[in-house]
């Protein structure tokens, strides 16, 4: 069998198959400690369950509008409308399978073969990927975080060249929990505007900041852009409703369209008792996303106080969603892991932690590890990649 061309380019997900490593352990009888998967350990609320269900008790099991529930779409708009500075209509939203494939649309929508996307760097790791599979070229711009994981004005503007569509930021940041500074949401938006781009904001971990900071979204600017702005957002974390695949794009109607055309052709549109659920939880009670802010707030402190302990682990505090991004170059050294991926092998084969290596990020040297794990499990673990290192070391 011959398979296209474009698979050479594209890797599978490196988080999904880390989760899949640890399974694979656990269905061998070993005790595996997993703070690979980007996936809340929080139920979805009552209440958003209890709305599929009688979504479905209804019968609401068939199709529906292509670009998503009209509810749906008019409850996002409103919603967006008080990040932002200008008023959104149900036209400027389109309702996907999960925030990943708002994504994917949205390139395929505005890509042409050799286009090249700006990402910075470490950058969540479907983005180059899905940038691949559009067709465009993907141009990674290292970020430091002595800078705060700030992208760098200078560098981004040396990068660009006739080529150049589109910018893709992620505020804040999977995997380095980084909030984008208000003064380079102005700068992009002058970019933006000087040279024709697109800029995509993935806001998935919007809702997720912690020690008072604000994270600030593009609709802030969206006066600015106009309709060079592509905002993305999921039910999936801020809802704990992962398995739901439910998330959204907002965008010029025009790219909206041409968006639902796309979607049209692949999945039609989501699950229709899920957009109901969703539905139900943009309307309803706030007390369980404050509840589970307020837990993964603990679990950031606990998970920085445990793994600062660790020799050979660097960690910068996060500011937002639910990682830590240690610098683990030193670890490697003592341990005498050539590259992170190795050290990731190992803690997962000998130690029985699984890691997600943070080259898989576009961040060499590092490791990312969720805490969206309990409390005891942050402890354990953390213990285990202690004693690891330590032993590994000797």
């Amino acid at each position: 069998m011959r398979l296209a061309r474009r698979l050479a380019h594209v890797a599978p997900s490196s988080t999904l198959a880390v989760k899949q490593a640890a399974a694979d352990l656990r269905a061998r009888g070993r005790s595996v400690i997993d703070f690979g998967p980007g996936e809340p350990d929080f139920p979805t609320p009552a209440h958003i369950v209890e709305a599929a269900k009688a979504a479905l008790d209804r019968g609401e099991t068939h199709y529906s509008a292509g670009a998503g529930l009209p509810e749906l779409r008019q409850a996002l708009a409103e919603g967006l409308s008080r990040r932002g500075d200008t008023p959104l209509e149900a036209s400027n939203v389109v309702v996907t399978c999960g925030g990943k494939s708002a994504i994917l649309y949205a390139l395929l929508a505005l890509l042409d073969e050799g286009d090249e996307v700006l990402l910075p760097a470490p950058c969540w790791v479907s983005f180059p990927e899905q940038v691949r599979l559009a067709g465009g070229r993907p141009v990674l711009l290292p970020t430091l975080a002595e800078g705060g994981f700030q992208p760098d004005l200078e560098q981004l503007e040396a990068a660009l060249t006739p080529r150049t569509r589109m910018i893709v930021v992620n505020s804040p940041s999977n995997p380095t929990g980084a909030i984008l500074e208000d003064r380079l949401w102005d700068a992009l938006a002058e970019v933006a505007l000087r040279h024709d781009l697109t800029v995509l904001s993935d806001e998935t971990y919007l809702d997720f900041v912690y020690d008072g900071r604000a994270a600030a979204s593009a609709l802030s600017r969206a006066a600015a852009f106009g309709h060079r702005l592509v905002v993305v957002g999921s039910f999936s974390k801020t809802y704990a409703m992962t398995g739901w695949r439910v998330g959204y794009a907002c965008a010029d109607p025009r790219l909206v369209q041409a968006m639902v055309t796309l979607q049209s052709q692949d999945t039609t549109h989501p699950t229709l008792f899920a957009q109901h659920g969703a539905l139900a939880a943009l309307q309803g009670p706030g007390e369980a996303l404050a509840a589970m802010t307020s837990e993964y707030a603990a679990r950031r402190r606990l998970i920085l106080e445990e793994m600062a302990t660790v020799p050979g682990f660097r960690c910068a505090p996060p500011d937002g969603a639910f990682y830590l991004f240690p610098d683990v170059r030193e670890a490697m050294a003592r341990t005498g892991c050539a590259d992170d991926a190795e050290l990731a092998l190992r803690l997962l084969r000998e130690a029985g932690v699984a890691v997600v290596a943070g080259s898989a990020f576009a961040g060499p040297g590092h490791v990312r590890l969720s805490y969206a794990v309990s409390r005891d499990e942050i402890r354990a673990g953390a213990g285990r990649i202690r004693t690891w290192v330590r032993e590994a070391g000797q």
